[in-house]
């Protein structure tokens, strides 16, 4: 084990991490999670594969070290991790602390210690174990991640008080546009005239704007697939699919039909921004409706995709109205369905973006269907989304409308191309292009 340790913690003899990660993308979620990292709780990442906990990890302890902490001090190990697996006992945490104890050649208990552990999920009884060592050591800080949210919700009911968790995305468009062309935009607060700033800033580029969109669309943010053609990032988006499901999904649910798991995917995939019921899905598709609803749970907390409820005051409407699906990422959309339709696919850009900022979003229908209904600042803010070459009257309606029934004075047409504000009743309506909303929320 003291072997394995200071192989994979190379920065205890290199002071640093390794080469590959010194200068990756900062994540958006790396100084977020920075803020809380000399505070007491459990920190806890969590997210599909592949969408970049790894590095944040490996960047949070870049940060450790050029802040000055004794590289000893910050212990690395991943749990899904072959030489590992192989060694996964039931006393693994038991040799992996007295190991580190003897590396370090003091009591654990002596000074601040940082602990990360990686695919945490895949050891049976981590959240015991986790308990334990934070209760008894109260100067560990320990950072962990998992690729599922329903083995870390079953399983860290015993750390609850203890922990704080932060989800995991793929590169967001803005992050995706540094990557891609070291194109820096800020974020800004909701307002018109933030809007109208934010795009003369980026007018001299804006047609570049344009094209990086039009790619992340397609081939979506997983940081691996950044710079690689179109066919080739499909064919690694696909591999991470079916890694999640015979990987993760496999390997920690009860899956009796694993050709039913991959046909519902498949269909949730074709069915992007479309409104659907459990029963409409085992119609389609010929497969038990209990069956169906607990493998789009699976499908669900492993971040592959997401159920927006209907918005409404009433839980009992909420529960009986049907949801919509979205997936984490339109470029795994793509890699694993054949249909093309670029409107909802925007759609699911917009709504990728909007879930990283709101907690909360939903949809509302009456006759008029708003796409995306979110809270801002205590007030609700209708999102629809209009990728088309131009907007008319009629495709102000829904918004007009969810507006008049609460009692709202502002809403927002998500664009193809226009930028303008216009007054209807009372009503401000904001006609934001796609590329520049996203870059900004």
């Amino acid at each position: 084990m003291k072997e394995y340790l200071f192989q994979v913690n190379n920065w205890w003899t290199t002071g640093d991490v390794p080469l590959e990660y010194r200068d990756t993308i900062p994540r958006e979620k790396t100084s977020e999670i920075e803020q809380f990292i000399y505070d007491r709780e459990i920190l806890t990442l969590i997210g599909p594969r592949r969408s970049g906990k790894t590095t944040i990890i490996y960047q949070l302890i870049h940060s450790l070290l050029q802040s000055g902490t004794n590289p000893k001090h910050i212990m690395y190990i991943s749990l899904d991790d072959p030489e590992i697996i192989l060694d996964m006992g039931d006393d693994l945490f038991i040799r992996l602390f007295e190991s580190y104890q003897e590396i370090i050649l003091r009591e654990l208990k002596d000074q601040k210690i940082y602990v990360f552990i990686d695919e945490v999920q895949y050891f049976k009884g981590w959240e015991m174990w986790l308990k334990k060592y934070f209760d008894q050591y109260t100067n560990i800080k320990f950072i962990v991640s998992g690729s599922s949210s329903l083995a870390i919700k079953d399983e860290s009911a015993a750390l609850t008080g203890r922990n704080l968790r932060f989800l995991i995305f793929p590169f967001s468009y803005r992050e995706f546009i540094q990557a891609r062309d070291n194109i820096l935009i800020e974020k800004t607060a909701f307002s018109y005239k933030n809007f109208e700033d934010a795009y003369d800033a980026v007018l001299p580029f804006k047609n570049k704007l344009i094209l990086l969109f039009q790619e992340y669309l397609c081939s979506g943010g997983y940081p691996r697939t950044i710079n690689e053609d179109a066919g080739k990032s499909r064919e690694i988006l696909k591999q991470y699919f079916y890694d999640t499901i015979y990987k993760d999904i496999l390997k920690m649910y009860s899956v009796k039909d694993v050709r039913a798991l991959e046909s519902i995917a498949a269909y949730l995939a074709q069915n992007i921004g479309n409104r659907f019921s459990f029963r409409k899905i085992s119609s389609a598709l010929g497969i038990d409706v209990d069956t169906v609803i607990r493998y789009v749970r699976y499908l669900e907390e492993t971040y592959l995709v997401f159920m927006v409820n209907y918005f409404s005051y009433s839980s009992k409407a909420v529960m009986q109205k049907e949801k919509k699906i979205y997936m984490i990422d339109t470029g795994l959309r793509n890699a694993i369905s054949s249909s093309v339709d670029e409107p909802l696919q925007v759609e699911n850009c917009v709504f990728t973006h909007l879930i990283r900022k709101f907690e909360n979003v939903s949809y509302w229908r009456d006759v008029e269907e708003v796409d995306f209904i979110v809270l801002i600042n205590n007030t609700l803010l209708p999102v629809e989304v209009k990728y088309q070459n131009s907007i008319g009257q009629s495709d102000v309606r829904s918004v007009l409308k969810f507006c008049k029934r609460f009692k709202l004075n502002k809403g927002i047409i998500v664009t193809k191309s226009d930028l303008r504000m216009e007054v209807f009743n009372g009503v401000e309506v904001w006609f934001i292009p796609v590329w520049l909303f996203i870059s900004v929320i």
